[in-house]
């Protein structure tokens, strides 16, 4: 799905994913706590809808070179 959404999702060590693209880079970089908070929402309403709800979805804005670190509970 995050894919399909535009993030160009990177299975990195242990349970992070990194996201390599921005559906909207320009605002998430102007604006990072508003469209970040976003893009974390949307992240966990998928698992939640995927029946994938427990645990903590962490996601760290333009945390490495090129991307930002989602980390998902396994």
């Amino acid at each position: 799905m995050l894919t399909d959404l535009g993030f160009g999702p990177e299975v990195g060590p242990g349970d992070e994913v990194r996201l390599r693209t921005c559906p909207i880079l320009e605002s998430a970089t102007t604006n990072p706590d508003v469209i970040c908070s976003v893009h974390h929402g949307l992240v966990e309403g998928i698992r939640g809808a995927l029946g994938r709800d427990e645990g903590t979805v962490g996601l760290e804005p333009f945390a490495l070179p090129g991307a930002c670190r989602l980390t998902l509970p396994r």
